[in-house]
């Protein structure tokens, strides 16, 4: 007979022992008497500790790991039928994560994932199980939860803790988390369908802009499976030549000169049509495809700019949307480097439009794109502008040679005295540091008016002229028909 004990030391600390028990008996087998042994087993109980530890402990955060999550959920959803109560499940994924852990590295990467952990185990309560899930997702389970107004609670306490800024070392990063929520017994009953409504509900919350959350609805399933069809066409979209550009003009708004365009990637898929650029682009986005077809963009952007200089329209300009994918020194710069080469384009005729947000993220790695396109003369924008992080003195620190206003302050400049003035101010704030304004989003005679008065520079926007492919752009780029907006209205 063996087993384990439990003995109390003089000070009345518990520890572990190993007992042995022996039988003694005589010649005819008679037992007379037992033989008990004492070892010590606090080493092995260490080791076997450590190894409990291993198999369900995350060992980065310290979190639960996913497979103590899981046994715990089963655990807490048998409480939650036996107290005939209510269960939700909220699965977190952290925004941007993977632009971090590329620009500062991993161990950066790791640090963000250790501070963003203890974030979201201080917005829960000590009852509730708070879990990494794997890589740069958590989960949170909470019990007896009756109302969801209480989660909704829980979930704004874990946006507004993730979304402070966050100090690794000697930079400072801003994340966000996407959230999905579900529960338990209204939206699943089996605790896998529970992990993939909440899943469900989190890439809801990060298509519709992110740093939010969502509920679960039974529209979500056939939404994933619509994502899902159309990530499958999107990895063969450019290989069968699906791409195509169009091009936005943007005018110089005192003469109506047409001064650039800006390309925009359009999908046009032989069965679905044409592919709205917010369904697909996102897409792009998660699944890494931004950089072969950001790539192709640039090239095929470049390689038109270059036809057009040909045909004598130097020095008209292109801008170009750089994603948060392609956002980093040793990407970015060795490809420009190469199209440049390759297309033999003026460098000082190609603007990147980057928004505010990327640039915030990492100011140092900013600083460092910046510098680099800036003495190959390539110019800046930032795009966006008024939504994000951005003050004076990041606008006094970089390069920058041109904002763009966000459509959103365009729209209701004559009914918003706040956009109005906002409006005023960046135009006011960005003649102060010598950098040129682009109005985006200009949509009737008002916008324009307005625009003109406040001395704003350039402008684009359906009213002047919409984007369109190439060959249509070339002729009228050709064939310059000033009027008021500088294009007729034969051409919008």
């Amino acid at each position: 007979m063996a087993g384990e004990i439990w003995n109390k030391r003089k000070n009345k600390d518990v520890y572990p022992q190993w007992l042995t028990i022996n039988v003694v008996k005589d010649a005819d087998g008679r037992l007379t008497n037992y033989i008990a042994t004492i070892s010590g087993i606090t080493e092995r109980k260490q080791i076997e500790d450590r190894l409990h530890s291993l198999t369900h402990y995350d060992t980065l955060t310290g979190l639960p790991n996913r497979e103590l999550f899981n046994m715990r959920l089963k655990e807490a959803i048998q409480r939650t039928r036996q107290n005939n109560s209510g269960l939700a499940l909220l699965f977190i994924d952290l925004d941007r994560f993977k632009t971090v852990n590329d620009s500062l590295g991993h161990n950066a990467g790791d640090e963000l994932l250790q501070q963003a952990a203890a974030h979201v185990k201080q917005s829960v309560r000590e009852s509730d199980l708070a879990a990494r899930f794997g890589g740069d997702e958590f989960t949170v389970i909470l019990e007896n939860i009756t109302d969801p107004q209480k989660t909704q609670i829980v979930a704004q306490k874990i946006i507004q803790a993730l979304s402070l800024p966050i100090n690794l070392r000697h930079h400072q990063v801003f994340i966000s988390p996407s959230i999905g929520i579900a529960f338990y017994p209204s939206d699943a009953i089996e605790i896998e369908e529970l992990i993939k409504n909440a899943d469900r509900a989190m890439y809801t919350a990060k298509c519709e802009g992110r740093n939010t959350f969502k509920f679960y609805s039974p529209g979500m399933n056939a939404t994933a499976l619509e994502r899902l069809t159309l990530e499958t066409q999107l990895r063969l979209a450019l290989a069968k030549n699906q791409f195509v550009l169009n091009y936005q003009p943007q005018i110089d708004l005192p003469s109506g000169r047409i001064v650039g365009v800006e390309a925009l990637i359009r999908w046009n898929h032989p069965e679905f049509g044409p592919v709205p650029p917010d369904r697909f682009i996102p897409l792009l986005e998660e699944t890494n495809l931004i950089l072969p077809v950001g790539a192709w963009a640039l090239r095929t952007g470049c390689r038109q700019l270059r036809e057009w200089h040909r045909l004598g329209l130097y020095p008209l300009r292109l801008a170009v949307n750089i994603s948060v994918r392609q956002y980093r020194l040793d990407h970015l710069v060795p490809l420009l480097d190469t199209i440049i080469g390759e297309t033999q384009v003026d460098p000082s005729c190609l603007e990147l439009e980057i928004t505010e947000s990327i640039m915030i993220e990492n100011l140092e790695a900013t600083l460092q794109i910046f510098e680099a396109l800036h003495a190959r003369r390539i110019r800046i924008s930032i795009d966006d502008f008024g939504t994000g992080y951005s003050s004076l003195s990041y606008l006094q620190r970089l390069p920058i040679d041109a904002l763009k206003i966000d459509r959103s302050f365009i729209q209701n400049i004559h009914t918003s005295a706040s956009d109005m003035k906002i409006t005023k101010a960046i135009i006011s704030l960005a003649h102060s540091l010598g950098i040129k304004v682009i109005a985006e989003g200009i949509e009737n005679a008002q916008h324009l008016g307005f625009l003109k008065d406040a001395r704003c520079e350039e402008g684009q926007g359906y009213f002047i002229m919409k984007a369109m492919p190439a060959p249509s752009l070339t002729d009228r780029l050709l064939r310059r028909l000033p009027d008021r907006t500088g294009i007729h209205d034969s051409e919008r």
